[in-house]
């Protein structure tokens, strides 16, 4: 019981992690979007989310960045540059698998990536692997954080 415990709160963690993230990343974009067209900042940092996200954001990071599997993997001892990239493409495939589950079960995809330049199937979008490449690091250490403050059982 207390590994589910550990594994339900990780996931919460992680998920609003995950939402403030995307408000931040959605809301940021927004500014420098309308800082470009000659419009006013609206500091309200606006986006639009979905529920969806909850489950996806803490599921796939409180599966990845569990310290078993981080240490399984052994990418703690890879040099910063490997696993950035490791992260990268983590989050590539996690949001890939995500897109195609959901579009299959529900009938679409909550982010819809299909207009932009780099867009692959709409899915997922190659042009935010910088971002997701530091990312990767802010879930790094969200999870040794968590798990110094909560030990793994």
């Amino acid at each position: 019981m207390e590994k589910l415990t550990y594994f339900i709160c990780s996931w919460i963690f992680f998920a609003m992690i995950g939402l403030s993230g995307e408000a931040i990343f959605k809301g940021t974009s927004k500014i420098i979007h309308d800082i470009a067209s000659g419009r006013g900042i609206d500091w309200e940092l606006p986006c639009k989310t979905w529920l969806w996200s909850i489950f996806v954001y803490g599921l796939s990071a409180a599966v990845c960045f569990h310290p078993a599997a981080m240490e399984f993997i052994g990418v703690l001892q890879w040099p910063w540059p490997w696993r950035g990239l490791f992260y990268a493409a983590a989050i590539f495939a996690v949001e890939f698998f995500w897109g195609c589950l959901l579009d299959k079960t529900i009938g679409f995809c909550p982010w819809d990536y299909r207009p932009a330049r780099f867009a692959v199937r709409g899915y997922i979008r190659l042009d935010f692997a910088p971002f997701w490449f530091a990312f990767g690091f802010l879930l790094e250490k969200a999870a040794l954080l968590f798990t110094r403050a909560w030990p793994v059982i």
